[in-house]
Order: structure tokens, then C-alpha cells, then sequence
């Protein structure tokens, strides 16, 4: 009886031996480092880069290509369940830096400030990650860059949207932040410098505040009619949306394009 793995493979390509599936290993790796170079290159200090694209399309690999790639950085790790710690003792610097970082990763209550760190949700541990990250960066006192992957994506979608606001007032030079997150909802709030779309199939798209992205799906080009002209603006990469278009945008997901017609006045 053929293994469902074969049937796999034999509908859709997907080569038997070893030495293919390892050479398509290599070219991924490869593409992903030339990917974290251009974005090494075009970010500079005080700016923000944002990784997006669907689950799988490989943004935690180009995080580990940059993390290779950029010597002078700093990475957000996991905090473990295992952390005894109070929150607030999970960071080094003085009292007053500890709660304005904790305050503005979203930590600001007493309660989680002083509840051991391992015992924090996953989202309050997320929070607290990117604070230490910050304060690791601060105290590196040079040029560095912050790398943080899955950004808020533990986050209910108020709290991440809060949270990017803050992380947006914090990029100041000499730092410069790059993360990913599949949740493109938050480039409204993070409104990056860089943005990159990573594809499930293809080439990631790199794009800065003057360009226009075509890959992301509900983007398109402004309208350019006269009545609309004065109108666009381009507020984050790939961002250029007009007064009509906007009147299209899903609630939820600000500057996406629907496809759809507005809504016909009512006629009562």
C-alpha cells in the first residue's frame, strides 16, 4: 500500500530523495540571507522594519538571517515558564526605567509587576520580552538593532495595537527595531520605515515609505483622479490610500481596500 507521504509527493512534485529537498533547504537559505542583507542596508538608525506574510512563508527564518547578518544586536527571547522572578526584577536598570518600559510594553498594573515572570500569560510574557529587549539595547549603550519575532502575536488585537503605538515612540537613533508578525494589522500602529511582504511562494517584496505595494492582498495603487488627488496620502509603505478608498476599508484593518462598491445611500 503507497504511504500517504508518497501520494503527497507524487501529486504535487515534491522530490524522493534527500539531496533535493536539501538543496531546496540551501536555496531558501541563501535567498533569505540576501533578503536580510538589502533589509540590513536600508534601515537606518531610528527606523522600523516590519516582517509580515502569511504563517510558513519563512519571516522566522529571515529573522535568523538577520540575527547572522547584523553583529550589533539584540534578540527578544522567550521568558521560561520555569522564571521565579517578579516581573519587575526580571529587568537591571533603575526602578523608574524598569516601570517606564513596563509601562509602555503594556505591564503598567501592580499585579503583574510583582507576580513572578513564569507564571505571567503568554501575552504578558511576550510584553515583558520586548521590554527586556529594550532595556538590553539601551544599556548596550551604541548602535544596535532589536529583533523581535511573532511581535504581539500573542496579543489580543487592542492590546498589540497599543503596544505598537508605544514601541513606535521608543525607536529613537541610535536603535533600530525589525519585526515579524503574520498579523499585518499592525503596520497601521507600528507605521515602519521598511516593510517586508514574505510570499508563500516567491520573492519577498522590500519596500520604504515611497513605495507601493502590489503583493499584499487589499493593496492597490492610490486612485489618482482629481477629485481624490489632494486627498492620498502615504503613510506607511505601500500605504497610499485616498478618501475613496478609504470609505471602502474594512473596520477592523485600516488602509485595506475591500473590492467592494460603497454602500448605496438609502433611499427612505
Amino acid at each position: 500500500m503507497t504511504s500517504p507521504a508518497t501520494l503527497i509527493r507524487a501529486r504535487f512534485g515534491i522530490p524522493m530523495e534527500y539531496h533535493a529537498s536539501r538543496s531546496r533547504t540551501i536555496a531558501l537559505h541563501a535567498a533569505a540571507a540576501t533578503n536580510a542583507t538589502e533589509i540590513h542596508h536600508r534601515l537606518t538608525t531610528g527606523e522600523i522594519a516590519f516582517i509580515t506574510g502569511p504563517s510558513g512563508s519563512g519571516k522566522s527564518l529571515l529573522m535568523q538571517e538577520l540575527q547572522r547578518v547584523i553583529h550589533d544586536s539584540v534578540v527578544a527571547t522567550p521568558i521560561p515558564d520555569r522564571a521565579r522572578k517578579p516581573t519587575i526584577e526580571m529587568l537591571r536598570s533603575s526602578v523608574e526605567s524598569r516601570l517606564r518600559l513596563l509601562s509602555a510594553c503594556g505591564l503598567a498594573d501592580a499585579h503583574p509587576l510583582v507576580t513572578p515572570a513564569g507564571r505571567l500569560s503568554d501575552g504578558q510574557k511576550a510584553r515583558l520580552s520586548i521590554a527586556q529587549a529594550f532595556e538590553n539595547a539601551e544599556l548596550f549603550n551604541n548602535a544596535c538593532t532589536i529583533l523581535v519575532d511573532e511581535f504581539c502575536s500573542t496579543l489580543d488585537r487592542t492590546t498589540a495595537a497599543s503596544v505598537a503605538t508605544s514601541v513606535r515612540r521608543m525607536v529613537r537613533t541610535p536603535l533600530r527595531l525589525i519585526c515579524a508578525s503574520a498579523n499585518d494589522d499592525l503596520i497601521e500602529h507600528l507605521r515602519p520605515d521598511v516593510l517586508v511582504y514574505v510570499p508563500l511562494e516567491g520573492t519577498p517584496e522590500i519596500l520604504t515609505r515611497n513605495d507601493t505595494c502590489t503583493a499584499i492582498p487589499g493593496r492597490s495603487c492610490p486612485n489618482t483622479s482629481e477629485s481624490d488627488s489632494q486627498e492620498t496620502r502615504s503613510t506607511v509603505p505601500g500605504r497610499s490610500v485616498s478618501a475613496k478608498e478609504r470609505r471602502t476599508t474594512t473596520p477592523d484593518s485600516p488602509g485595506f481596500t475591500t473590492g467592494l462598491p460603497p454602500p448605496r445611500p438609502s433611499s427612505v
